[in-house]
């Protein structure tokens, strides 16, 4: 799925004759018989089944027609937010994990009051040469490295860099 594409979510109602464990082996074990891999899926027209790991740690990913593995998330607590959709029990799931650690992270349990707001955030991605498939990758002409060095073509601020990085530029942060 591109990251400026616009599609819509998934919707889906069936009713089962059977009860709420057996709708979830269901909802779960069967993601790959009723999910619309084709409109939604990382890895677009190459993307050929997905997999819910319906147990504590498992996960949720789609596999390529090259093997790719593309991780949608992972199962944690019983009110995992992408599960019921629901921010506070996912939250107040967070917050008791957060209690049951020796050592937990960022200075210890956090405490979840049952109120929460959503702050802007920004995301900057890792600038590196990994290109998938290798056969695209720019640098693989004669031009080697100026493919995207010395050449002007990248726009090193916009990726969060002072300047092109062979020639001293360095990474900045909002």
């Amino acid at each position: 799925m591109k990251a400026d594409s616009t599609i819509e979510p998934v919707r889906k109602s069936v009713e089962l004759a059977c009860g709420p464990a057996d709708a979830f082996r269901l909802f779960t074990d069967d993601i790959d018989s009723w999910w619309p891999l084709a409109t939604h899926s990382v890895g677009e027209a190459d993307a050929v089944a997905c997999f819910f790991e319906a147990r504590d740690g498992g996960r949720i990913y789609e596999t390529c027609k090259d093997g790719t593995i593309h991780l949608w998330g992972t199962v944690t607590g019983t009110n995992p937010y992408w599960a019921k959709f629901d921010w506070n029990l996912a939250l107040q799931d967070g917050s008791a994990y957060s209690r049951t650690l020796s050592t937990a992270p960022y200075g210890g349990p956090q405490y979840y009051n049952d109120t929460y707001e959503f702050a802007d955030t920004v995301m900057l991605l890792k600038v590196d040469h990994e290109v998938a498939p290798k056969e695209m990758a720019y640098g693989r002409t004669n031009n080697g490295c100026a493919d995207c060095h010395f050449s002007g073509q990248i726009d090193w601020s916009a990726l969060g860099w002072t300047g092109d990085p062979t020639q001293g530029g360095t990474q900045t942060l909002p």
